[in-house]
């Protein structure tokens, strides 16, 4: 199984954090983007209504412009099942709604919408969701005219939205047929695809946003000064003048083996979760490094992964951690060495959250997970035949 890169850090732990605070100082005190991410995010919010009609293969949807509906929209389609209840108390908790396919927005007035079917069928009484838990996957693209600088800028105000999963096309002048092509491979629902006019004094910044069929869903622009160009350019020439010596560092009572940054108790702030490959801590970064909380492990259990990432979509990112136990001296992190080390007993991996200031644990398993891309995957493993089985 493919392994994610790790950190390997000991006593002196260094975080080189001074450029990412900086660059987001410039954005938010003049950032041109914030009227042009919104329009984008808009065409993703989620949002869910029902079918009133189907005719000649046009859906009718209950849902109009007062809701946010669109035109370019698309909304996937469900059946509603049959209802069930809870065993206990016999409280009705939903109903098993049956995928039936995908409709687009072709027009739309205050309180509904007409929609071709692209994908599947519909009828009347079928619901049209968009949905608030799966991030949406973008390919994103940036033609040589788009100033590097400029263009990352945008890329990483669409990243904080944390509505997309965003994949990078080579900046390269492609076509839409070029561009299609490596939206199949990659397997994205959506295409953004930036050019740009620069004049003596503003650049202005041309976005194309279509689906991965080639359905276009809207063009847009936004106009910047060139001097905030320049601002972000010479930022990051100032900040990369020094690259040899580490702008921070901070000495840590343990020497530590793994690290993982993220948001772990979804106050947006920056956390660093460490291991020593026993115990795990998470510290706060604002300014210094503040200690928030610790797990303590098992010394029969020696970690080899550990990662962050939000999959139940609530804001907090979950941890993921894999252990091994056994007559081992020493274990080596790379995914092959562990398959040949035959004094590993047991693989187990687990997932926490923070729960009221505290690690709770969600999952326990005998095997290996990982995080890559955006999904989580899990593969066994036997200590005299290594890796077995499929990756699910």
């Amino acid at each position: 199984m493919k392994n994610r890169l790790k950190y390997r850090l000991f006593a002196n732990f260094t975080v080189i954090v001074l450029f990412l605070l900086i660059l987001k100082g410039v954005f938010a005190a003049d950032s041109p983007f914030a009227g042009l991410v919104k329009r984008t995010v808009d065409y993703f919010s989620p949002l869910s209504g029902e079918i009133t009609r189907v005719d000649n293969g046009i859906a009718e949807i209950n849902i109009g412009t007062s809701a946010g509906v669109k035109k370019g929209m698309r909304f996937k389609v469900f059946r509603k099942g049959a209802p069930f209840y809870h065993p206990v108390t016999g409280e009705l908790v939903g109903s098993l709604d049956q995928y039936r396919g995908v409709v687009e927005v072709f027009e739309v007035d205050g309180d509904s919408a007409k929609c071709r079917i692209v994908e599947g069928d519909a009828s009347k009484a079928d619901v049209v969701k968009i949905s608030s838990v799966s991030k949406i996957r973008l390919l994103f693209h940036q033609q040589k005219s788009v100033d590097y600088y400029l263009g990352d800028a945008y890329y990483k105000e669409l990243k904080r939205t944390k509505r997309f999963e965003l994949v990078d096309a080579p900046i390269d002048d492609l076509g839409k047929e070029e561009l299609l092509a490596l939206a199949k491979k990659e397997k994205v629902e959506v295409i953004l695809s930036l050019r740009a006019v620069t004049e003596p004094d503003k650049v202005l910044l041309k976005q194309t946003l279509m689906w991965n069929d080639g359905a276009l869903i809207s063009e847009d622009s936004v106009s910047t000064d060139t001097s905030f160009v320049r601002r972000l350019r010479e930022g990051t020439e100032f900040l990369l003048a020094g690259t040899n010596d580490p702008l921070l560092s901070y000495d840590l009572p343990f020497a530590a083996d793994y690290i993982a940054a993220g948001d772990i108790d979804g106050d947006k702030g920056v956390d660093f979760v460490l291991s020593d490959g026993v115990d795990i801590y998470v510290y706060k970064y604002d300014v210094d490094l503040s200690f928030l909380y610790m797990l303590k492990g098992n010394p029969d259990e020696r970690i080899i992964y550990l990662d962050l990432f939000d999959f139940d979509g609530d804001g907090k990112e979950e941890l993921f951690v894999t252990t091994v136990s056994g007559d081992l001296e020493e274990v080596q992190t790379d995914d092959s060495i562990i398959a040949d080390s035959t004094g590993i007993q047991m693989v187990r991996s687990y997932v926490y959250n923070i729960d009221n200031k505290e690690f709770k644990r969600l999952w326990k398993t005998n095997g290996f997970i990982r995080v890559l891309d955006g999904e989580v995957l899990f593969q066994a493993f036997s200590s005299t035949k290594g890796f077995k089985g499929e990756i699910r």
